[in-house]
């Protein structure tokens, strides 16, 4: 009887072991999309940029190993619905693909495919921003417009954290630049929004030349009725991946804020974030391997625009008496750390106030 019942378990046992590798056969097999974003071509160390500026026309190039002549890149819009493009490479070398920027492309958000053979490989993704032609301007070594669907967007303030300058009746606006703190910035007027990726509110732009180089950032607003908004304000999130400290936010913050969002929204309320700092703990960046880009990848799936400032646990732990040294990942990954922006009649600063700190100090 013991071994019957003993040889009656073990089927049952081998049965049940069936089902759940047939029902995990079932439930992981690839889609069509699956497939094509993850592929089977042999491309590694791929660097995409996050932000592309460019014109049509222009090349566009892509680090990585492993590409090879014929291969094609491919320009899907994250906005579903919109089409996609196609530009073959024209010029591949053992560490990079080149391509053309093609005629149509419109500035947005991308995914970003290499296709040889009928195999895609999903390389990342990018915004494209699609330059105006606009003169260089004696000792200027910042220039772009501020546009609204194509029209000129006049008294827009811009900087670079230093410098301050507007828009002219063109929309256009030049800057003498230092370019120390590596990026630029404009104030959003009232009435107007930016574009945002994830969380991040498209209101500035990196710069990657030495200061002797001119580089251009253009900027698109749409119109918004802002004059009636709502503002949520969090800080000290602290996230460090300890203490389930993840899961936590997950449940509550996000799932609560979900729901607020979609009420917003069935309102038709404009709605914004501001977080006052102590986004991460420096303290575990390296102890558990969680810093910015994570808090960053945690908060993404809520769909709004967040205006970020730092706090004291948001610099970098390895640097040791250099604020603004310390601040150089918060200034990559989050954006500028002092700057402001207009809602409805609501003029927001946002400071760096661990600077302000230390200069009072």
């Amino acid at each position: 009887m013991k071994n019957n019942s003993f040889t009656s378990i073990i089927h049952r046992l081998f049965a049940v072991s069936a089902a759940l590798i047939l029902l995990m056969a079932q439930s992981t097999g690839c889609s069509k999309e699956d497939s094509e974003e993850h592929g089977i071509l042999d491309i590694s160390d791929v660097v995409l940029l996050d932000q592309i500026y460019t014109s049509i026309g222009s090349e566009v190039s892509i680090s990585g190993r492993g590409f090879e002549s014929g291969d094609v890149v491919v320009l899907r819009p994250v906005l579903t619905g919109s089409a996609e493009y196609t530009a073959p490479a024209v010029l591949v070398t053992s560490t990079k693909i080149v391509f053309v920027v093609p005629d149509g492309l419109t500035s947005g958000e991308y995914k970003v495919y290499v296709s040889r053979n009928g195999q895609n490989l999903l390389l990342g993704r990018t915004t494209f921003n699609l330059l105006s032609d606009i003169p260089d301007k004696a000792g200027m070594n910042i220039k772009g417009t501020v546009t609204c669907n194509g029209e000129p967007v006049a008294g827009v303030v811009v900087s670079d954290g230093s410098e301050v300058t507007r828009t002219d009746a063109e929309g256009i606006y030049y800057l003498a630049s230092d370019k120390k703190n590596g990026y630029v910035f404009i104030s959003v007027p009232s009435g107007y929004e930016v574009d945002h990726s994830g969380t991040t509110p498209r209101f500035f732009g990196y710069l990657n030349q030495s200061a002797s180089t001119v580089e251009q950032r253009d900027f698109a607003l749409a119109k918004c009725d802002n004059s009636h908004h709502r503002i949520v304000v969090f800080t000290d999130v602290h996230l460090a991946r300890r203490v389930s400290d993840r899961s936590q936010f997950q449940s509550g913050f996000l799932r609560e804020m979900t729901d607020y969002l979609k009420s917003c929204r069935a309102d038709n309320i404009p709605v914004y974030g501001i977080a006052l700092g102590d986004l991460a703990w420096d303290q575990y960046w390296y102890e558990n391997d969680y810093d910015l880009n994570d808090y960053q990848n945690d908060l993404k799936s809520l769909d709004f625009p967040v205006f970020s400032a730092p706090g004291n646990h948001d610099n970098d732990p390895t640097v040791a008496n250099d604020d603004f040294a310390a601040a150089g990942p918060f200034r990559q990954i989050i954006g500028p750390t002092d700057f402001s922006f207009n809602i409805g009649n609501v003029h927001y600063i946002l400071p760096d106030i661990i600077a302000i700190y230390y200069y009072i100090s």
